[in-house]
């Protein structure tokens, strides 16, 4: 059972009131290869983007799974994506974007934990 508490984007898990777990969002999330990140936990997080085809704003599904890693990408090795090399989280409710195609900052829409997963689902801001 998870639920919101405190802080809007911190979530509580557990199986009952004394064993809830607070499971913030992740401060930085760093390109490992295309599409799969790991954040300051060494939890590794993979990356689905979405376009909408009506407004053309992207979302990314963000789902902390547990994957084989081979060796990291450098940043050179990256073909040019919408999907930045580093995500910074920002306590307005944002997260910061540095590399990728370009220095965006995307919106956390939500955080959650589906079936036990962490997941967090951001959306692209255009400035």
């Amino acid at each position: 059972m998870c639920t919101w508490r405190k802080h809007p984007h911190t979530i509580l898990c557990g199986k009952g009131e004394d064993s809830m777990q607070a499971i913030p969002p992740p401060d930085r999330l760093w390109a490992w290869c295309p599409g799969v990140y790991h954040d300051e936990q060494g939890r590794v997080w993979v990356a689905v983007l979405r376009k909408d085809p009506e407004t053309g704003i992207l979302r990314a599904r963000v789902r902390a799974e547990q994957v084989p890693l081979g060796d990291s990408w450098t940043r050179s090795q990256f073909p040019l994506s919408p999907l930045p090399h580093l995500w910074q989280w920002c306590p307005c409710g944002l997260y910061r974007a540095a590399g990728g195609i370009g220095e965006d900052e995307w919106w956390l829409e939500s955080h959650q934990v589906v079936s036990g997963v962490p997941e967090i689902l951001l959306r692209q801001l255009h400035r």
